[in-house]
């Protein structure tokens, strides 16, 4: 009613777009569009191969802490100060956080869109059964 024309079944409104967009799941404001029929495949490629890259680089990474660790544990407190203040060792230490931190949150997102799509839902018609359901 909003776009006074033909919407198919299973099409949504987006008030950011201001169009209806077919099997709509959400707008997302980094590209400034909708995910939906059109370049949802493409969106769960991306969804489900930023966890794995971040995998792949919390693993990487993870040797630092881990020889940090082993130095202190073997009682080498002068070099595992040392190593500590350089500023590789940092950064090694900051990107590892920020690998695990992006894993866990774009894994959360691709382990629900997967269960969107096993279940034959969006997103956006998921909010509405819960929604309805909390009536």
């Amino acid at each position: 009613e909003v776009c006074r024309c033909f919407k198919p079944p299973r099409a949504h409104h987006c008030s950011e777009c201001g169009r209806c967009v077919l099997w709509m799941d959400h707008h997302c404001p980094w590209t400034g569009t909708c995910v939906g029929h059109d370049n949802l495949p493409a969106f769960v490629l991306f969804v489900h191969y930023v966890p794995l890259a971040c995998l792949h680089s919390f693993v990487i990474h993870l040797e630092v802490p881990i020889r940090l660790f082993l130095m202190w544990y073997r009682n080498k407190y002068a070099m595992f100060w040392f190593m500590l203040r350089r500023f590789v060792t940092i950064v090694a230490i900051v990107l590892t956080i920020v690998a695990l931190v992006v894993l866990v949150l774009v894994g959360s997102l691709a382990w629900d869109l997967h269960w969107s799509l096993s279940n034959n839902i969006s997103m956006v018609e998921e909010l509405i059964v819960d929604k309805a359901k909390g009536r």
